[in-house]
């Protein structure tokens, strides 16, 4: 998502995610985005990087404390898809135009994403083949302790609507 943003023309990039002590999850979704930055040449402001407790109210506050911390901010990639979903109710009570003034993009979709004004950008991620090949893999390493279990990368998708 954030090569997207960036291949956009985006330049003030904010982040935000669920807290990474102890979430492997968002502690990854923090690493690409840093590492996004590193392959194009640029750095990641560290006031454009934040943790959030989850919910629709911490979207919200997230992207008042991005702008405020940084007013240039002209997007910002919230690793859920509840919290973008906050920051783009914050961003139209505020009247900033999005994508225009704002671009909010997330992950994990739902059918929420696409009721939402303007519908939002996301990334989608095969749920019912994740948990297929948990339960795959979990059932093998029951069945032979020495199974070796791996990171299997499932892919993702990203779904292009009207937030950036």
């Amino acid at each position: 998502m954030t090569e997207y943003l960036i291949g956009r023309g985006y330049k003030n990039i904010g982040f935000v995610s669920l807290p990474i002590h102890d979430n492997d999850r968002a502690a990854e979704r923090r690493a690409g985005f840093l590492a996004a930055h590193q392959r194009r040449g640029l750095i990641s402001a560290p006031e454009l990087l934040l943790e959030s407790p989850p919910g629709l109210r911490s979207g919200g506050r997230a992207l008042a404390t991005l702008i405020e911390r940084v007013p240039a901010v002209d997007a910002i990639f919230l690793s859920g898809d509840v919290l973008a979903t906050g920051a783009l109710l914050e961003a139209n009570r505020r009247g900033l135009d999005v994508p225009n003034r704002i671009a909010i993009v997330g992950s994990d979709d739902n059918e929420l994403q696409e009721a939402v004004s303007p519908p939002l950008t996301t990334l989608r991620f095969p749920r019912y083949q994740i948990g297929h090949q948990a339960a795959e893999m979990l059932m093998k390493q029951l069945r032979n302790p020495s199974y070796d279990i791996r990171k299997l990368d499932l892919g993702y998708e990203l779904i292009e609507r009207a937030s950036a």
